[in-house]
């Protein structure tokens, strides 16, 4: 038989840490398509400024610094359109760093792997 007899309503004490996730809509895209920015958080208020960077074989191509977190989310349309930037050679893997300074987060996204020019046969 169980003892209910004290106090068991003890509380007990504990830190509620925000969290950060960032990923793309897709793992592969063809230069031109369009994929989305999917962003997450817990415990992160409507309005903090998040800074997004695609990176690339450790180069900035793209800098998104004026993004907010809305309802723990933030989903950014991007346009896979870099005729006019000098990418780095062997690019092909792109990653997502999402930072929100305010709260000291950081977080990476798994690869974005884009294929940059028309294969070379088809079937």
């Amino acid at each position: 038989m169980h003892d209910f007899r004290n106090v068991h309503n003890n509380r007990i004490s504990g830190q509620v840490r925000p969290r950060l996730q960032v990923s793309w809509s897709v793992h592969r895209a063809w230069h031109g398509d369009t994929v989305k920015i999917l962003v997450r958080t817990e415990h992160v208020k409507d309005g903090t400024k998040i800074k997004l960077e695609i990176i690339t074989v450790g180069q900035t191509i793209a800098t998104f610094d004026k993004e907010t977190i809305s309802g723990n989310s933030l989903d950014k349309d991007y346009p896979i359109d870099w005729k006019k930037t000098k990418l780095p050679p062997k690019a092909g893997d792109f990653v997502v760093k999402g930072t929100i300074q305010t709260l000291n987060l950081t977080a990476t996204s798994p690869p974005l792997t884009v294929d940059l020019e028309v294969p070379a046969f088809s079937l």
